[in-house]
């Protein structure tokens, strides 16, 4: 039973954590430079309800354009999707943003 449970458990993370990387790329906008093969490892500290209290781009192959694009989208995707399940909700999230072009 424990099994089953911790199974059901990590495809609920799995489904919420693709809901935010969803809600994100569907926002973000390519800045003017193309950046090939760019991601960003991203922080985000969220209230209950799913709203942004900050970002931060902690580590980034990009340049400044892409990085500002990325935080940009973050801020545009408040607030953040629920959480399938109450117990589910973190209040700090780090997720890496590889763009889907």
């Amino acid at each position: 039973q424990r099994a089953a449970h911790a199974r059901k458990m990590s495809k609920l993370i799995a489904q919420y954590q693709d809901a935010i990387r969803s809600r994100i790329q569907s926002r973000w906008r390519k800045p003017i430079n193309e950046q090939p093969n760019a991601w960003c490892n991203v922080y985000v500290q969220q209230a209950p309800g799913g709203q942004v209290e900050n970002v931060v781009i902690e580590e980034c192959t990009g340049d400044e354009a892409f990085r500002r694009s990325v935080e940009e989208a973050v801020w545009k995707s408040d607030p953040l999707p629920s959480p399938p399940s109450p117990e589910l909700f973190d209040r700090d999230l780090r997720f890496k943003f590889i763009p889907r072009i």
